[in-house]
């Protein structure tokens, strides 16, 4: 009997710890409409060689840039804003960006690989050859 009942708990134990967490956002497929809009840079990595990433946001992001905003238009053009702490000279630019497929994104000219995007987090990779990548991940504001 003991170990009908141990099994039985151990059995719920493991339904309720397998089960998904409900207020995590789904992967949505990315279209023009859905990517558009403002966001703000939470992390880069490098993935060297295909090995695990190592978080390079302080080595390639100075204080007063971690704060800038991306704003991807529906018109297919973005804007680089310096806001919040504004750098000694302001890096405000513009551009424009394409969605070619649904698993790739081009900022400039360079193409990006679509990790995931929820409609809140958007992560995308640059791959730099050779198993290199830089890897950036983006919170919609």
């Amino acid at each position: 009997m003991k170990k009908t009942i141990f099994a039985l708990a151990f059995s719920s134990l493991l339904i309720i710890a397998c089960k998904k967490d409900h207020n995590e956002l789904q992967d949505i497929t990315p279209t023009v409409q859905t990517l558009s809009g403002s966001y703000k840079m939470a992390k880069i990595t490098a993935r060297v060689s295909g090995g695990p990433e190592q978080d390079i946001t302080n080595n390639y992001l100075s204080a007063c840039q971690k704060d800038d905003v991306h704003k991807l238009n529906s018109n297919l053009t973005y804007d680089y804003m310096d806001a919040g702490t504004v750098c000694s000279s302001d890096g405000s630019y513009s551009g424009v960006w394409s969605l070619p497929s649904s698993t790739s994104i081009i900022i400039d000219g360079e193409t990006a690989s679509i990790l995931k995007f929820n409609g809140s987090n958007l992560n995308i990779s640059y791959d730099l050859g050779s198993g290199n990548a830089l890897l950036y991940y983006l919170i919609k504001q």
